[in-house]
């Protein structure tokens, strides 16, 4: 078993070697071809230790190309902004994670599990807090658990699971729960919701008064 300081002294060296990349410009797609284990390591890196926003400087440098699929048909199907929310840059990183894992051949379910986590937090992130825009997250979120897996992508799994009329039913329902008169009557709406459409809402919605 790696001790904490060996691990933590690992996940800095491959921060900075992130780092390192993205400031390498277009130089760094035509690196030296990595070994597996670091190929491995720097995959990591790039979908659970940097931002989404460094992932995105990142990935317009395309590292590696030639060993790392930098392809994504981001949300697609789906919208790209529900509710005015950007959720491409974390449809993108999603993608990469799935691709990557597949190439790799440690497409796990626990891996995807991870993957589908992190896809979550990322959105969760670019919702900063907002209760609507979390519930279009869960909506992605559920779709991805529910139809992603091998050589499905995460445009195809948003449709599949008719995502966009999802979102659209929730923002119908974000109205009725601004007219709720008590935390019941919401946490009923939010129930009827959930129970129709397969999905957990992870954040109580807060009644005023």
């Amino acid at each position: 078993m790696r001790s904490p300081v060996r691990r933590l002294v690992q996940a800095a060296t491959a921060l900075a070697g992130a780092a390192a990349l993205a400031l390498t410009g277009a130089g760094a797609a035509h690196a030296a071809a990595l070994p597996p284990e670091e190929l491995r390591r720097v995959t990591d890196t790039y979908l659970y230790d940097i931002s989404l926003t460094e992932f995105i400087d990142v990935r317009d440098q395309a590292p590696y190309a030639d060993q790392l699929d930098w392809s994504s048909d981001s949300c697609s199907w789906s919208p790209d902004q529900p509710i005015g929310y950007d959720f491409d840059p974390g449809c993108k990183r999603h993608d990469f994670g799935y691709r990557n894992y597949e190439l790799q051949s440690r497409f796990t379910e626990d891996n995807r599990l991870r993957i589908d986590d992190n896809f979550r937090d990322d959105l969760y992130g670019i919702c900063d807090g907002d209760w609507l825009c979390r519930g279009v997250a869960d909506i992605y979120y559920a779709a991805v658990r529910q139809f992603g897996g091998s050589g499905v992508q995460t445009a195809e799994a948003l449709r599949a699971a008719g995502a966009h009329q999802q979102a659209e039913e929730l923002v119908a329902v974000h109205d009725e729960l601004r007219a709720a008169d008590t935390q019941a009557e919401a946490n009923a709406l939010i129930a009827a919701f959930e129970a129709e459409n397969d999905v957990d809402l992870t954040q109580r919605y807060p009644v005023a008064g």
